[in-house]
C-alpha cells in the first residue's frame, strides 16, 4: 500500500462568476508522497513567482511529477481532497505553507 498524501492550492480568496472554484488538490502516492513538503520548500527556496499563482501552482506541480511525468499512476490532480492524510495547505494568495508563511517555511 503506498502514502496517499495531497497538497491543496488555495488561490484567491474572492470566488466570482469568473473564478467559480479557488482550490485544486495536488495528489501524490508512493514515495514521493512522504516529500511533499521538502518538494515545496526547494520551489520556494527559488524566490520565483511568489506572486503570480498560476505560475507558482505550476511550478509546485512540476516539482512533484518531475520524476515520474510520463507514468499513468501516482500523481492527480482533482478539486476535491482524495487523500489518506490531511493536505498540505497552500495559500497562494497569503503566501503560507500550513499557515507558516513562505518566507518562514523556507528558512525553518
Amino acid at each position: 500500500m503506498g502514502i496517499r498524501q495531497e497538497v491543496k492550492l488555495i488561490y484567491g480568496n474572492e470566488k466570482t462568476e469568473e473564478k467559480p472554484g479557488n482550490e485544486i488538490f495536488i495528489y501524490s502516492h508512493w514515495d514521493d508522497a512522504k516529500e511533499l513538503k521538502e518538494i515545496i520548500k526547494e520551489v520556494l527556496q527559488r524566490k520565483e513567482r511568489w506572486g503570480d499563482e498560476s505560475y507558482l501552482a505550476r511550478m509546485i506541480f512540476s516539482a512533484i511529477v518531475k520524476r515520474d511525468i510520463n507514468s499513468a499512476t501516482g500523481f492527480g490532480l482533482a478539486p476535491y481532497g482524495i487523500g489518506d492524510y490531511e493536505p498540505v495547505v497552500i495559500n497562494l494568495e497569503e503566501q503560507t505553507v500550513d499557515g507558516i508563511a513562505f518566507i518562514n517555511f523556507i528558512n525553518n
